[in-house]
């Protein structure tokens, strides 16, 4: 069978599963919330953010448009958006048992591999192991208000940033909330002057996912069957990207955690998050705590 022959065996068995999924009988409890009228089987991608506008400006206009809660449909899947945040909390938190569930995020979570980060943990066992991990560091006003002094530092550097350049003022915010992060999680002190190779790295991680979480733009979320194909098939470029992106990911993650080890192994560190889930455990370390250590310190 030619390359192209193969092409159309592909194309045509994509055209089933997007066929059976949306005939498929699903069983609706109530009617959606209001939303722009889809197309025929690719329903509302048009809809979805325009390249170069930002996701939070574009669902905002939905909330004049339809209301505090809407919704749309990508091929099948429905996504509801809400713009009232005590409708948020009132759904997210008070009944957090029914809607708490992640969605399969196959490009974003399963190739690029934020299945790990607490954000995209469904209830179950890690799901648990990292609540238990966080709240016994930082789950008290005691036990965080021992990171107080290291805030207090980092928002003088900021002020210091603003005063030698106020015209900076918005890449200073996003280094300073960089700065505290790292100081909290990994005992990090960033550049006082300049760009930070840490804060770059997780800058470009997190613009990433923003990118690979997007609804409707991986034809593999909507396609899973698509992820076993081989990289050289025609189509698959989103391969690379997914390596290129997890390589950047578990560096974010990696390189901090590894610095912090090292740091402990020769008894000269900062107090942090990592450090102290790290103290007086490598007796009894495992790959499973070391995984929910390292990610849960990312999560951060």
């Amino acid at each position: 069978m030619g390359l192209f022959s193969f092409a159309n065996v592909l194309l045509g068995l994509a055209a089933l599963y997007v066929l059976k999924k949306l005939l498929s009988p699903k069983r609706m409890l109530a009617p959606l919330p209001p939303g722009p009228k889809g197309m025929p089987l690719i329903g509302n991608i048009g809809d979805l953010p325009p390249p170069g506008e930002k996701d939070w400006k574009h669902w905002a206009k939905f909330k004049k448009l339809y209301g505090p809660i809407s919704s749309i449909t990508i091929v099948g899947q429905t996504i509801v958006i809400l713009n009232d945040p005590q409708m948020a909390f009132d759904l997210m938190e008070k009944r957090s048992a029914i809607y708490s569930s992640r969605p399969r995020m196959v490009f974003a979570c399963e190739m690029v591999g934020w299945e790990h980060i607490l954000a995209m943990q469904t209830y179950s066992d890690r799901f648990r192991a990292y609540r238990k991990a966080m709240h016994r560091v930082l789950g008290s006003k005691t036990a965080i208000a021992r990171f107080n002094p290291l805030q207090e530092v980092e928002i003088r550097r900021f002020l210091l940033r603003v005063l030698h350049r106020p015209e900076d003022l918005v890449q200073h915010i996003r280094t300073e909330a960089g700065a505290v992060i790292l100081k909290i999680a990994y005992g990090y002190a960033i550049e006082p002057h300049g760009r930070d190779p840490l804060v770059d790295l997780a800058n470009d991680s997190m613009e990433k996912f923003s990118i690979a979480g997007t609804p409707g733009t991986w034809l593999v979320d909507i396609i899973p069957f698509l992820k076993q194909l081989p990289t050289w098939f025609p189509g698959m470029e989103f391969k690379k990207t997914a390596n290129a992106w997890r390589r950047t990911l578990l560096t974010t993650i990696e390189k901090p955690y590894l610095l912090v080890r090292e740091q402990m192994r020769r008894d000269n560190y900062s107090p942090s998050y990592l450090a102290s889930l790290l103290e007086g455990v490598s007796d009894k370390w495992t790959p499973e705590k070391e995984l929910v250590a390292k990610w849960t310190a990312g999560s951060l």
